[in-house]
């Protein structure tokens, strides 16, 4: 049987997001750009895994362009915040697998700045315009506010430079993760490889996801 997408050659290979059979070349050289592929394919896994042993994190991080470097130091003070980011963009991926990095990216973008206007005391809330940004970015935010607005056991609240810089974080890593086309699901690959890996944790415990 020929490949439906280029009807040159041999369909090998199960393509979950066309639902149909198509050829090792269209699945390489049209995933994430033509093909919508879903976290279940497990060619895309497989693809991320080795771009992922061929082009360390490291290297990636050198290969862009970064404003800000951030040490293990900031991501042990922080852990416990970016997993409950990361636990919500996982939330809002379970409710609507459309969620792409680039939406991720675009959510964090916006609330980057909406945080910057509350810092300077001229707040403005600048949500994307609709779609799943917007969803995730209202998602997002209500949690957010929470937790400034809440102390912990210690009766200290989270600050908002603090935000601000988890914010910035999270837009670097979720472009390292990423592969750089337009319907990358880069991040959301790892997410779901963290979570799945993740010990269960006792009410005792503080749970711990390692980002990077």
């Amino acid at each position: 049987m020929q490949c439906p997408l280029c009807g040159k050659r041999k369909a090998r290979r199960s393509c979950p997001a066309k639902s149909a059979q198509i050829c090792g070349v269209c699945c390489a050289t049209k995933r994430e750009i033509e093909i919508d592929c879903p976290l279940s394919c497990s060619y895309l896994r497989e693809g991320y895994q080795y771009a992922m042993e061929k082009n360390p994190l490291e290297q990636r991080a050198r290969s862009m362009t970064i404003d800000r470097t951030f040490d293990r130091g900031f991501l042990l003070e922080n852990e416990r915040f970016l997993m409950e980011l990361s636990k919500g963009i996982r939330e809002c991926y379970m409710s609507a697998p459309q969620l792409h990095d680039s939406d991720i990216v675009g959510a964090f973008a916006a609330l980057e700045k909406t945080f910057r206007t509350l810092d300077t005391g001229l707040y403005y809330d600048t949500r994307p315009e609709g779609g799943l940004e917007q969803i995730l970015y209202l998602k997002l935010k209500e949690s957010i506010d929470l937790k400034i607005q809440t102390p912990d056991i210690q009766g200290r609240r989270l600050k908002v430079s603090a935000v601000i810089d988890c914010l910035v974080f999270m837009q670097q890593f979720v472009q390292m993760k990423g592969s750089g086309r337009p319907l990358s699901r880069g991040y959301l690959t790892h997410l779901e490889e963290v979570f799945s890996h993740a010990p269960q944790e006792s009410p005792s415990e503080e749970p711990r996801i390692l980002l990077t």
